[in-house]
């Protein structure tokens, strides 16, 4: 599926932002001729190299990191998603639904003529903003996983079957955290490398205010990291204990 910003354009010119989600062979076909831009496969996007994930080509640059994405209620995992930038579009390739992109969506369909360069950025930041709300819930659950495993236990007869599931169902929430935080970190990791290219990368014509966002984004980047290190550690300190 893929969906048009703006939604309703009188101008006649190319988009400023296409979100393709799901793409068959139909609509990537449509997407290049309206656009000229080429249409990153599943494959390419999922490759783990750094040339593969970040490169030029054409006047347009090619982008790609993974995302967390809601497998059900229970369980997320990482997906690629892709973005390549022209001097007047920005397409986004994805496989997933995503609340971040839901978000910036809702912001960019009230506004007549949308700018590539600030859709994109909207999106980094609304990136970052899901990954300090996951951390957050992370550093939650290890508090409670904490203060259960650590608080006073006087004057109760232990129940050795009891105490069995509930060490059990802790190593399992310690787990699960734990696979949680490596999933934010893997996104972050991939979120710094996209702003730190933008920011370093005079060609790719973004305005100075935009510039200015992308570096608070990367601060912020380098302060959710700093978080998540601590919180990995935390984890390793519950599970030895």
């Amino acid at each position: 599926m893929q969906t048009l910003y703006p939604v309703h354009s009188k101008s006649g010119a190319a988009p400023a932002w296409i979100d393709l989600v799901n793409g068959d062979a139909a609509e990537n076909a449509e997407v290049e001729r309206l656009t000229g831009l080429r249409v990153p496969t599943r494959e390419a996007l999922s490759e783990i190299e750094s040339s593969s994930r970040i490169f030029a080509e054409n006047d347009s640059i090619y982008l790609s990191m993974p995302l967390i994405t809601q497998v059900d209620e229970f369980g997320t995992t990482l997906m690629p998603v892709g973005f390549v930038i022209s001097k007047t579009t920005l397409l986004t390739v994805r496989f997933a639904e995503s609340l971040a992109f839901d978000a910036v969506a809702k912001a960019v369909v009230d506004i007549a003529e949308p700018e590539a360069e600030d859709v994109f950025t909207r999106l980094m930041e609304a990136m970052v903003d899901r990954a300090a709300d996951r951390l957050e819930h992370s550093g939650g659950a290890l508090d409670a996983v904490s203060q259960s495993a650590f608080r006073a236990d006087r004057g109760r007869r232990r129940d050795v079957a009891k105490a069995s599931e509930t060490l059990r169902s802790v190593l399992r929430k310690i787990g699960q955290t734990g696979d949680g935080l490596s999933q934010i970190r893997d996104t972050l990791l991939g979120l710094d490398r996209i702003c730190a290219f933008m920011i370093e990368t005079p060609h790719c014509g973004f305005s100075h205010p935009v510039i200015q966002r992308l570096k608070a984004v990367h601060a912020d980047i380098v302060s959710l990291n700093s978080y998540e290190e601590h919180l990995a550690n935390k984890v390793q300190f519950l599970l030895d204990a």
